[in-house]
């Protein structure tokens, strides 16, 4: 297991933003842009496997399980570790994408990937320090 969280600065901030985008147009420009981005990264890869209509509802619904993975990260009701996180996505993923034979081959060596990269992205954990 990879263990991850969110750094406590950074839920703060994310925390901060998100508690905040009903009342600023500022923060809501920023989730706006967050999520667009989102969006457009999730659906350049789903186009390669899937028709425009459900590759549109695949990145929406795939965008929602990732905002809610850092939200509930974010807010600690459910302590998030990198193995936890690739589950629940490849999960969403066998379930809306193609799923015969040679698609899980693939899905299985992409998995492999995403856990190498997140070891070496994992391995670096600067230190925190406070300022008082």
């Amino acid at each position: 297991m990879i263990p991850f969280s969110i750094a406590g600065s950074a839920r703060h901030g994310y925390r901060s933003l998100i508690s905040e985008v009903p009342h600023s147009k500022q923060c809501q420009r920023v989730q706006s842009a967050c999520n667009i981005r989102i969006q457009s990264n999730l659906r350049h890869e789903l186009r390669h496997f899937l028709n425009k209509a459900d590759t549109e509802r695949t990145a929406l619904h795939l965008g929602l399980l990732i905002d809610g993975i850092w939200e509930s990260n974010g807010s600690l009701t459910m302590p998030v570790n990198s193995e936890t996180t690739i589950s629940e996505m490849e999960y969403a993923i066998t379930k809306m994408l193609p799923n015969d034979a040679d698609s899980i081959v693939k899905h299985n060596e992409a998995r492999q990937k995403i856990e190498n990269i997140a070891r070496i992205a994992l391995a670096f954990q600067p230190e925190i320090t406070t300022v008082i």
